[in-house]
């Protein structure tokens, strides 16, 4: 049973028609850029451990051999449909079908978090990694280590991480050589700008039909319980979609909150904090010690 309720939820945390929407949002993009800024393996093979649909795989450079593991089937499905030089596997992170030190990077990007026993993943990575292998672990993390409930419910989220939970989870086998706090202040900012335009567009949307006026004043004016097949079709984040969102407002947000981002990233103190609830992400880069070191 448990199996099942897995796989129906990321069948659809991980449905095709999310696609856009996860390739295009600047929270997404950021959080692989702060991945790519991190990698130091030019070529050789990677994997990606919770790859999803493979979005950030097939964004790197194609002198890697790249492999991505996940454990729905369904999500695995889509993912060859749509990127088939990715090497995929169907398999539970904590029992890898890789051979011993066979990869020279592993990347596990919001993976960890699901999954009940993370340092058996750790201990699976470290099989599989070569000696002085890149391993690249990208995490939600809170200042005061506490994880909401709403990220408990709606993402199925295990923990948030600490700085000295990851140190504790790497132990002694790796060693640890960036470590930033990404989207202290996109996150932020990103929640308000967000919401921004999906209203915009929801007034778009209700000015063109008349059928759509009648499904927004129901739904939020009077609280009415809607269809969920209506719901996916309204309520969906279609400004992703737009081609002016792409092509004018996505490159200035991109110039601008990028940098800031950064900036504030790699403070050791959220100086952010107050405005997100302390929410945020940990990226750490560490590299796989040798057994004669």
């Amino acid at each position: 049973m448990e199996n099942e309720n897995q796989e129906k939820f990321y069948e659809q945390y991980h449905l095709e028609d999310d696609f856009e929407d996860v390739f295009w949002d600047l929270g997404c993009r950021h959080g692989r850029k702060v991945i790519f800024d991190f990698i130091e393996v030019k070529e050789g093979k990677v994997l990606d451990v919770g790859a999803g649909l493979g979005i950030l795989l097939s964004e790197l450079n194609s002198s890697l051999e790249k492999y991505a593991l996940e454990c729905s089937s369904s999500t695995v499905k889509l993912g060859k449909d749509r990127f088939k030089d990715l090497k995929w596997s169907l398999a539970d992170a904590q029992n890898m079908p890789y051979k011993d030190n066979f990869f020279d990077l592993v990347v596990s990007c919001h993976s960890l978090e699901h999954i009940t026993n993370d340092k058996k993943v750790i201990d699976e990575i470290f099989r599989i990694l070569k000696n002085e292998g890149q391993l690249i672990l990208y995490l939600p993390s809170n200042s005061r280590g506490i994880l909401k409930e709403v990220y408990r419910k709606k993402n199925r989220h295990l923990r948030a991480y600490t700085k000295e939970m990851v140190i504790n989870l790497l132990g002694d086998r790796f060693k640890i050589e960036k470590c930033v706090y990404p989207a202290r202040f996109l996150s932020s900012f990103w929640w308000i700008f967000r919401n921004i335009l999906i209203f915009k567009n929801t007034i778009i949307k209700m000015m063109r039909k008349k059928a759509n006026f009648i499904y927004y004043f129901r739904r939020f004016v009077l609280r009415k319980n809607i269809n969920d097949n209506l719901l996916k079709n309204y309520d969906k984040y279609q400004y992703c979609h737009t081609s002016w969102y792409r092509k004018f407002v996505l490159p200035i947000l991109e110039f601008i909150i990028f940098p800031i981002d950064s900036f504030f990233g790699k403070l050791r103190f959220n100086l952010v904090g107050f405005m997100n609830g302390y929410d945020q992400s940990i990226c750490i880069s560490a590299r796989k010690i040798s057994a004669g070191n």
